[in-house]
């Protein structure tokens, strides 16, 4: 009795010690040689939930009881050609597999099979795990893994048809889908047409493509990275887009041009030793942002002027040299709606810009406009636009200067308008800087509000994800209200709106939502 119990004892403290060495292993990730077995997607591809809780034991036991079932499933895979695989930690499932968020940060995920690259593709696991996606790994980054495909719900229902096919096809397959879905979407909102021949093409997220935004502006494509993965795979990408415009008759011979936003890269952990030596770092002004992007690109540079049409409207572009893309497509259906109202009115265009705006007041019937902006090379692109479209340059008063340094002084000189428009450029690029940004767009509008006649509209608008997203008492509408009691006037709001159908938003995935245009009637 006394040898059977000290066997006892000894059994009990050696598993003990095996179970606290386990766990200190698998805490400080040393089990991906051990665990490379387990990225076999046995139930993900059947349908079925494991009930087992160790899920490199149960595929290890899959395996020897069937493993010519195991390198069948195993082999549907193949094309991926993906070896490392990540692992969710308990009660984070939902979140990506049933409510579809693409956006896996950091804290989700427990552990790390084999050893990605910044920027490789690896398998997504389950909790239990169960592959249910594939996507792109960023260690420097809290987006540690951007989804790109999942193949269905944990609750063993049917995936969608083609869900297994995304997991197993090739990258240059997925990326060529997504990219084949993305145009397919715009020609069904008739983009381009004989009137519009600028639009974004691929939306990040909303293409499921994060991290990568291509904009079309006239026979020039410009490709605008934000993510590491994208500048991983730029090459892929580019052939990818070339082939694609020579196949699809909807597009003209089109130039590609490869822009990088530094800041975000920076953010996703792509750091200055691999950015160009060449970048242009300009600091120019409240309306017209720096300058984000040194640019790789197929075409020489003296070729990058081109004019292109917005619901008809021309206008001059320069993709290589101006902001961002180039264009800002994003406020296409506002400016037509600003066209539609302006008849017989006068309209005061704040933050003009190169003026997308004024040009539709002033095409829509406006008696007068007055265009300010605080870069003098910003209005002298709307007098070239003026000049472009045949208009006459004596409906349009061209105001260079700070926005609200000059609305001060318009006020001053008790002068009001029938349509005030704001539109500043992003004033909270972060949640940290929301509530001195709410500060600023709260001043913007309480002037501009006193320079509306009683009876007249204001359009008001942010391009600031953090306001546009952030809920009462604080964003947008908040913020709204506030001013029209500084203000001593009287708001209602007449239409609220985003970024133009060719920026489309997954509903998993709000964060994208970033631009708000709010109409509003002022008495």
């Amino acid at each position: 009795c006394i040898m059977h119990f000290s066997i006892l004892v000894l059994a009990i403290l050696f598993t003990a010690a095996k179970s606290k060495m386990y766990g200190q292993i698998r805490r400080h990730g040393l089990l991906g040689s051990i665990r490379i077995q387990s990225w076999s997607p046995v139930t993900c591809l059947r349908g079925k939930k494991s009930n087992d809780r160790s899920s490199s034991t149960a595929t290890a036991v899959i395996a020897k009881k069937n493993p010519s079932s195991s390198k069948k499933q195993m082999a549907t895979l193949n094309n991926a050609n993906i070896t490392a695989s990540v692992k969710l930690v308990k009660g984070k499932n939902r979140l990506f597999q049933d409510v579809g968020n693409p956006i896996i940060y950091g804290g989700a995920v427990e552990y790390v099979d084999g050893n990605p690259l910044p920027g490789e593709e690896v398998w997504v696991k389950d909790s239990e795990g169960n592959i249910f996606g594939r996507g792109f790994f960023n260690p420097f980054s809290q987006y540690r893994v951007r989804l790109m495909a999942t193949c269905g719900a944990t609750d063993g229902s049917s995936p969608l048809k083609d869900s297994n096919s995304l997991l197993s096809i090739s990258l240059k397959d997925l990326i060529t889908k997504r990219i084949v879905e993305a145009i397919a979407l715009r020609n069904s909102m008739q983009l381009p047409s004989t009137m519009t021949s600028v639009y974004r093409l691929v939306n990040g997220e909303g293409d499921r493509l994060g991290g990568l935004m291509i904009d079309v502006i006239g026979n020039i494509v410009v490709v605008q990275s934000s993510a590491l993965w994208v500048e991983y795979h730029s090459e892929l990408i580019g052939s990818i887009l070339e082939e694609q415009f020579n196949q699809n008759n909807s597009f003209p011979k089109k130039k590609i041009i490869w822009r990088k936003s530094e800041s975000r890269l920076k953010q996703d952990g792509y750091t200055d030793q691999t950015l160009s030596e060449n970048a242009v770092i300009e600091t120019i002004n409240e309306s017209i942002e720096p300058l984000e992007s040194p640019i790789h690109s197929n075409v020489s540079d003296d070729d990058d002027d081109v004019v292109v049409l917005e619901n008809g409207v021309s206008y001059l572009c320069s993709p290589a040299n101006d902001q961002k893309t180039g264009f800002y497509c994003d406020q296409r259906d506002t400016r037509m709606m600003i066209r539609a109202l302006s008849s017989g009115r006068t309209v005061l265009d704040t933050y003009c810009y190169t003026g997308g705006f004024s040009l539709n007041a002033i095409i829509g019937g406006a008696t007068q406009v007055t265009a300010v902006d605080s870069s003098q090379k910003a209005l002298d692109a709307l007098s070239a636009n003026i000049a472009l479209n045949t208009l006459n340059p004596d409906q349009v008063e061209l105001l260079q200067g700070d926005a609200m340094a000059v609305m001060t002084s318009l006020h001053q000189q008790n002068r009001t308008f029938d349509i005030v428009i704001c539109d500043p450029p992003k004033l909270a690029p972060s949640r940290a800087m929301l509530a001195k940004a709410t500060n600023k767009y709260k001043k913007i509008n309480t002037i501009a509000m006193k320079l509306v006649k009683p009876g007249g509209l204001l359009l008001s608008c942010t391009c600031s994800a953090a306001m546009t997203q952030a809920l009462p008492p604080a964003g947008f509408e908040a913020m709204l209200v506030s001013a029209a009691k500084a203000a001593q006037r009287e708001v209602s709001v007449l239409r609220s709106v985003g970024a133009g159908p060719d920026h489309p938003v997954l509903l998993s995935y709000p964060e994208g939502r970033y631009l708000t245009a709010a109409l509003l009637f002022v008495t």
